[in-house]
């Protein structure tokens, strides 16, 4: 990317101050979450949701800058959660889940079944996986609330998971593997060793073919996800990567070394800084990446629609 892009960063007081300068994306930041910020969700018509361990979500007009609504209805921090259409499920250290719907701004459907704090989640159509600090993952049918599925195996925190296709699952943990889960059969497929930290995030990369998972040990892994194979290792990142996600056709990686990095395979493309305190949570949305962090703030790096990375 490139060119020149107008700033806007949140002084603390309720006014903003704004500038230029020469970046790789536009850059908008948030502040209005009494604790750390746990990330965003970003819809197409230019609203947010963020969530914090203030225990709410707040929806944001991002043409604006301002907030629109806070949901409150979590006894414990929000740890995850992801916005569709005007519906947004919320994961909670309370160990529950809600479905919330804007135009009553409360709770539709609470899921519970989790022993512990819920960590983390992937939502496809009416089926949601959940991981938690009981050490399972959980299927979910979203129109009921009830969970259709309980994977065991992990010996830790589960602390990242997602669906690939119909029949598969993928999850990383505290305990330092991934595993793959068939969904059919409810077992464990393969069990992926080579992390020396904590698994914080792992997805599938549909541009290069591999099953990719972030880790506390700062190194990026490439999978193959037939044979359990390590293909590649990398590392850019000077401390725990907590989070992986497709962007565009690369990969983007947020860090507590307070960057994001963006990866074509495994090399790094695109560094984007500006958090004072660690990133704890990252969120994309086609050409949009957002950050939540321990500086209280959110920020929304806007790349060119035309540009591809």
């Amino acid at each position: 990317a490139g060119g020149r892009t107008r700033v806007t960063g949140g002084r603390g007081d309720g006014t903003s101050k704004r500038g230029s300068r020469q970046t790789a994306a536009g850059v908008q930041t948030l502040s209005g979450h009494e604790n750390g910020g746990r990330g965003g969700a970003v819809d197409s018509g230019n609203k947010l949701v963020s969530g914090s361990y203030d225990c709410n979500l707040k929806r944001w007009d991002l043409v604006k800058g301002a907030k629109l609504f806070s949901l409150r209805g979590h006894k414990g921090s929000i740890s995850c959660f992801q916005l569709r259409d005007r519906n947004i499920l919320s994961g909670s250290s309370d160990a529950t889940l809600n479905l919330w719907d804007n135009r009553y701004k409360k709770p539709v459907l609470t899921f519970a079944g989790h022993s512990g704090p819920i960590v983390c989640m992937d939502w496809d159509g009416n089926r949601l996986v959940t991981g938690s600090r009981d050490t399972t993952v959980r299927v979910w049918d979203v129109r009921t609330g009830r969970a259709t599925k309980v994977l065991s195996g992990h010996k830790d925190w589960v602390k990242s998971c997602k669906f690939v296709g119909a029949d598969t699952v993928i999850s990383g943990s505290c305990d330092s593997t991934v595993r793959t889960w068939s969904l059919s059969s409810d077992d464990s497929i393969k069990v992926l060793l080579g992390h020396t930290g904590a698994v914080n995030g792992v997805v599938w990369d549909i541009n290069g073919g591999s099953l990719v998972s972030t880790s506390a040990d700062a190194s990026i892994r490439f999978w193959d996800l037939k044979t359990g194979k390590l293909v590649k290792m990398s590392k850019a990142h000077n401390d725990e990567i907590i989070a992986c996600a497709p962007f565009q056709t690369k990969l983007a990686t947020s860090s507590f070394d307070c960057t994001v990095k963006i990866w074509d395979q495994d090399k790094v493309i695109h560094n984007l800084a500006g958090h004072k305190l660690k990133i704890s949570c990252m969120a994309v949305h086609e050409n949009r990446i957002v950050t939540g962090s321990w500086d209280k703030t959110l920020r929304l790096w806007e790349f060119p629609l035309n540009t591809r990375l």
